[in-house]
C-alpha cells in the first residue's frame, strides 16, 4: 500500500513537473560570471535553482548534524569521567568517623 501511494506521489509530482516546464519554455541568457550560457529555458534554469538550493541545504544540515553528533560523544566521555570519579569517591573510607 505503501508504495503504491509513493508511486503516484512520484506520478503526480512528474506531471506538475511537466506542465511547468511546457509552461515556462521561453529561452533566456545566464551570465554565471565565469561562463555565459545561452538558449537555456526558464524551467530548467528554475528546476536547476531548486536542485542546488536543495543540495546547499542538505549539505548545510550534514554539517550541523556532524557537529551535534561530535559534542554529544566529548559530552559523553566527560559524563562518564565524572561518574567514574563519583563512584571513586563514594567508595573512598571514611578517615574522620570518630
Amino acid at each position: 500500500m505503501r508504495k503504491l501511494v509513493l508511486l503516484l506521489l512520484f506520478l503526480f509530482i512528474s506531471f506538475l513537473v511537466s506542465i511547468f516546464a511546457y509552461n515556462n519554455s521561453s529561452q533566456l541568457s545566464v551570465n554565471l560570471g565565469f561562463k555565459v550560457y545561452d538558449s537555456l529555458s526558464l524551467s530548467f534554469i528554475i528546476i536547476c535553482s531548486f536542485v542546488v538550493g536543495w543540495l546547499v541545504g542538505i549539505l548545510s544540515a550534514l554539517v550541523i548534524t556532524a557537529r551535534v553528533y561530535i559534542e554529544k560523544r566529548s559530552l559523553k566521555s566527560s559524563l562518564h569521567l565524572a561518574e567514574e570519579e563519583l563512584y571513586n569517591l563514594r567508595n573512598l573510607p571514611l578517615k574522620d568517623a570518630d
